[in-house]
């Protein structure tokens, strides 16, 4: 079993449990505790699957909190690689564009992902409106 599928069947057996609540999209049964103690691959299926809305950005409706590559034509292209939408705290969205143009990230190879996450410094990265938090999370957002 891939380490993706292994994340996926974690998610839904924590849905099927009644541990989320898929009408609210919060966890509602787990303490705040073991919310933390669950990995951030996890954590990221889990609030990911929750989180399929959408909003409106400058009169033009985009999903929320799901990366994709830039398109010809649009702001920051050939700059940046992807762009993602989110929700600040105070409801108003945020463009986010990421990623290096000129450089191609290498997701499968084990030595490239660790020396990523060592050099960014990932584990701090725990703020979704930043660039740093998406490109760190790259690989299981893919």
């Amino acid at each position: 079993m891939k380490p993706s599928d292994e994340l996926r069947k974690i998610a839904d057996d924590l849905a099927e449990s009644s541990e989320i609540d898929p009408m609210g999209g919060s966890v509602t049964d787990l303490s705040s505790d073991e919310y933390q103690d669950l990995d951030d691959d996890t954590i990221l299926i889990i609030e990911g699957s929750l989180e399929k809305e959408s909003a409106e950005y400058k009169g033009k409706k985009v999903k929320l909190n799901k990366p994709r590559y830039l398109r010809k034509g649009e702001p920051g292209y050939g700059k940046k690689q992807y762009v993602v939408y989110v929700k600040k705290d105070d409801g108003k969205v945020k463009r986010i564009t990421f990623g290096d143009a000129n450089l191609r990230a290498k997701p499968s190879d084990p030595k490239a992902r660790e020396s990523f996450r060592a050099r960014h410094r990932c584990h701090l990265k725990t703020d979704k409106t930043t660039p740093g938090y998406w490109a760190c999370r790259f690989p299981a957002n893919w």
